[in-house]
């Protein structure tokens, strides 16, 4: 995970919870996750580039987003 972009705030056996702030231009990385739900805290405009996947924010505006992992679900 890109340090800059993503900060973990709970790891347990159970679940990993990553909050990504997007700076309008930043784009993540391809990569997967477990079993996820994510939950957007601003509102913003980005491109999700799929398979694995990829992240862009192409608005003007930061944007935030709360991404629930399941450990060990696929």
């Amino acid at each position: 995970m890109a340090p800059r972009i993503y900060t973990v705030v709970l790891e347990n056996a159970d679940v990993r919870v990553p909050r990504a702030v997007l700076l309008p231009g930043d784009k993540t990385a391809m990569h997967e996750h477990p079993a996820t739900v994510a939950i957007p805290r601003t509102d913003g405009m980005g491109r999700f580039i799929a398979d694995k996947h990829a992240v862009e924010n192409i608005g003007k505006t930061r944007t935030e987003v709360i991404v629930i992992e399941l450990k060990g679900k696929k």
